[in-house]
């Protein structure tokens, strides 16, 4: 029974990293591809954001 139970043991300490670091991708790869759907519609607000801009102040866009 304790080889079993040590066979069991063994195999989740061995797999545990490799089960963790694919549903970290899967989680990280669900997330961005949800950031990736939201979109901005950067000609329709720009004036109005640069109007809004203090003195001295310049509108940085990055593309994603």
């Amino acid at each position: 029974m304790s080889d079993v139970i040590n066979d069991v043991v063994g195999m989740l300490i061995g797999l545990g990293p490799v089960a963790a670091a694919l549903l970290w991708c899967d989680l990280h790869d669900r997330f961005r591809h949800r950031a990736n759907r939201v979109g901005a519609p950067i000609a329709s607000v720009s004036g109005a954001v640069i109007n809004r801009l203090p003195r001295n102040y310049e509108l940085v866009v990055h593309r994603g």
